[in-house]
């Protein structure tokens, strides 16, 4: 009979021998082409948990996770392996294709970011991880640049504290804005719907006293105006004569009861009408 293990011996350099073990599958890792480095650090660290040491291994169960739209940019390597290091040529690849270059990441630092969902501390460490060997101070810059007014003022008192430190600060200090803004949102809307009612009330009562007046010209239009006779007669009691003699004194004499003012009857009492 042949040497089965030495034939066995012998394709186990360039054979690739599934692991069947339902504990030993690796788990898909969405790969990231912003940072591939990333995403083959964390699928290596599952090669090392399973115990996947052999180079054609890691090669396959690599190409096995990666989405097609991201395979394709190493399809050449996917369907001819390399004899010698498939994974390693494999990583190299990836890295170099899909990593941009220095300048290109410098120019995003600087210009195509923003804080967005993030908090301040998340956005920071985004930040740092763009461009390796750039100088803190560019990143802090381009960091505080992206935060509220607020924010960057109070973070200025804390002269002496680092990057880092700053980043825990603002996120207190986000969180602190944003409950305070939430509060006037709330506030705000309380206001409208009192504002609402008011104008409601105001509409309603604006509509009563409309109504009243209307009703108030109708019953002053039915009431009865002063008779002609009754203003000449007023007008007359209330006129002296060519002597000066009220109404009253020239018609019931010293026995009148009233007087006009100014009337010159002889031993006029002077009352007033």
């Amino acid at each position: 009979m042949p040497n089965m293990e030495g034939t066995a011996s012998d394709d186990s350099r360039t054979e690739f021998k599934p692991i069947l073990s339902q504990s030993s599958v690796i788990r898909p890792i969405q790969f990231n082409p912003d940072k591939p480095s990333l995403w083959f650090a964390q699928i290596e660290a599952q090669f090392t948990i399973l115990g996947v040491s052999k180079e054609i291994d890691k090669f396959y169960h690599a190409i096995s996770v990666i989405d097609a739209r991201y395979a394709a940019e190493v399809e050449d390597i996917i369907v001819q392996p390399p004899g010698a290091k498939p994974y390693l040529t494999l990583k190299a690849a990836l890295i170099t294709r899909f990593s941009k270059s220095k300048e290109a990441k410098l120019q995003q630092l600087l210009e195509g970011e923003a804080i967005g969902d993030r908090t301040p501390s998340q956005f920071l460490r985004h930040l740092k991880s763009l461009v390796t060997g750039v100088g803190e101070d560019v990143i802090k810059a381009k960091w505080l640049s992206a935060l509220p007014k607020d924010t960057r003022a109070m973070l200025a008192l804390q002269s002496t504290a680092s990057l880092d430190e700053l980043g825990a600060s603002a996120d207190k200090l986000h969180e602190i804005l944003q409950n305070r803004q939430t509060a006037a949102v709330t506030l705000s809307s309380g206001s409208t719907d009192l504002t609402t009612q008011i104008l409601n009330l105001t509409k309603q009562v604006g509509a009563l006293t409309t109504t009243f007046n209307n009703r108030q010209s109708r019953l002053g239009g039915r009431q009865q105006k002063p008779s002609r006779h009754m203003s000449r007669s007023h007008s007359r009691i209330r006129k002296l004569n060519s002597n000066g003699i009220c109404y009253y004194h020239a018609k019931f004499g010293k026995d009148a009861k009233r007087s006009t003012e100014g009337c010159n009857f002889s031993g006029n009492a002077k009352e007033s009408h």
